[in-house]
C-alpha cells in the first residue's frame, strides 16, 4: 500500500477485493455499505465499503477492522490515507 496523506482512508481496487474474496480473506459478512467519494479530478463517484478485519504494516504494526473504500477501477492503487 502507499501511505497518502491526501487520502482520507484505505483504498484498494476491485480487483484486490476480489482477491481478497476468493482467498476467504473477505466475505459478504464483511460488506459496510456503499459511500460517495470526491476524487482528484472533483467527480463524486458511488463506491462499496467492507471491512478488512486486519492489516498488517511491515509485518509489525498490527491494524483490525480498517474500513476500507472499494474503486470500482482494476488499477487503482492501494491507498492507505493518513486519517
Amino acid at each position: 500500500m502507499i501511505f497518502d496523506t491526501g487520502c482520507s482512508g484505505a483504498l484498494i481496487s476491485i480487483s484486490e477485493a476480489r482477491y481478497l474474496y476468493a482467498k476467504g480473506k473477505i466475505t459478504e459478512d464483511d460488506f459496510i455499505g456503499v459511500a460517495k467519494s470526491q476524487i482528484a479530478d472533483g467527480r463524486i463517484v458511488e463506491n462499496m465499503v467492507i471491512n478488512l478485519k486486519e492489516v498488517i504494516i511491515a509485518d509489525k504494526i498490527l491494524c483490525e477492522d480498517v474500513e476500507a473504500t472499494v474503486s470500482p477501477n482494476n488499477n487503482a492503487p492501494l491507498l492507505l490515507g493518513g486519517e
